[in-house]
């Protein structure tokens, strides 16, 4: 991360291990996944919507007010997403096979250098809600375990929230990314316990 000069990996990985940690010990119920959600739409709106405190504090840090062209990337995908807002491209398939409308994205990329975006792309409105809804339900069973000190959980809810702060300038779940395998793990983990200590 650092010889790579990877600012989003760096933020992510001290963010992720100081929040669960700090959560750990005060045995605090709190659902990490609807604060980092709520976090990311909200810096989506601000950074969309030009906002000049945002821009400054970022320009203050050594960035460029669009996240590297981020920005416009969104702009011109918000545009393509209007075309097939419910139902999405396809997991996967925009970047790939979508030739045409990948040509209309603002910058020669491939995603969308945000997860939400990435997700509503692929899924569209619908299974972006289907699959939310069900990440904040992991998110509710996740805290659960952690507050009754269930130290096998660190793991999960510090990779939750890792998660969480990479969404919001990096693509996360697409075919065969070490994110989606480890993100999967911890849902079986997650899973695991919670429903064995619900039949206890």
């Amino acid at each position: 991360m650092l010889h790579i000069g990877s600012a989003t990996s760096l933020i992510a990985c001290i963010g992720s291990i100081l929040f669960t940690m700090t959560l750990y010990k005060i045995n605090v119920k709190l659902n990490p996944v609807i604060i980092g959600l709520g976090v990311n739409i909200l810096l989506i709106l601000l950074l969309y919507g030009g906002s000049e405190i945002i821009g400054n504090v970022l320009e203050g840090l050594g960035r460029d007010s669009t996240l590297t062209g981020r920005t416009l990337i969104w702009d011109s995908l918000f545009e393509i997403i209007r075309q097939n807002a419910l139902f999405g491209f396809g997991y996967d398939t925009f970047w790939t096979y979508n030739n045409y409308l990948r040509s209309q994205v603002a910058i020669n990329v491939g995603g969308a250098h945000n997860g939400l975006i990435e997700l509503v792309l692929n899924f569209g409105i619908i299974g972006t809600m289907w699959f939310l809804v069900l990440w904040i339900n992991y998110g509710k069973q996740l805290n659960s375990l952690l507050i009754k000190k269930k130290t096998v959980m660190i793991f999960p809810f510090a990779y939750t929230i890792l998660l969480l702060i990479y969404i919001i300038s990096e693509r996360t779940f697409y075919n065969s990314s070490y994110q989606t395998l480890i993100f999967v793990w911890c849902l079986i983990i997650v899973s695991k316990f919670y429903y064995t200590k619900e039949e206890n």
